[in-house]
């Protein structure tokens, strides 16, 4: 059976709510159970060196990629894992696959779907908007939006990357 070709390039996925000391190795260890693992990127406050608690991990293939999110998102799979970790395709890593949806994270924890839409609607027409909850319906602090077409997606990318609302 022939793989087409997003299926033989590596896949780079966002993953967050890790926990405040989670160290590379520790992540590796998690995620190479999946499949080949190509980099592991954690993200780090460019002022005080401090984690961010998300990472990007990519791995060598869309299906491992794949298999990472349905099996590991949601789930409390480190030590200190007070909430499910997210995982989920990076936003470049999406473009690549000809989405309009994008990932919001390190939303403000009082920020409502109307909030949202208030932000990103000068970009364009949203087709979805979501905030992503607990079983206790608290929010994770991130979401997705969805606009109707890429175009719109990437220019609200390239303006609202690194935005923080006030």
């Amino acid at each position: 059976m022939q793989q087409t070709l997003h299926q033989q390039k590596p896949v780079k996925l966002f993953i967050g709510h890790l926990p405040a000391n989670t160290e590379e190795s520790e992540i590796r260890t998690v995620f190479e159970k999946i499949g080949h693992i190509v980099s592991i990127t954690p993200i780090l406050d460019k002022v005080t060196g401090l984690s961010k608690q998300c990472a990007f991990v990519q791995y060598a293939n869309y299906d491992d990629a794949q298999k990472a999110i349905d099996t590991l998102d949601g789930t409390q799979c480190f030590i200190n894992c007070k909430s499910g970790i997210i995982v989920n395709f990076a936003n470049d890593q999406l473009f690549k696959m000809n989405s309009s949806k994008l990932f919001i994270g390190m939303l403000p924890y009082t920020t409502n779907e109307e909030q949202i839409r208030e932000w990103f609607s000068p970009f364009g027409h949203i087709v979805q908007c979501e905030i992503l909850t607990n079983q206790n319906g608290e929010s994770k602090f991130c979401g997705f939006i969805t606009f109707s077409s890429r175009v719109e997606a990437e220019a609200a990318l390239k303006k609202m990357d690194q935005y923080t609302p006030l």
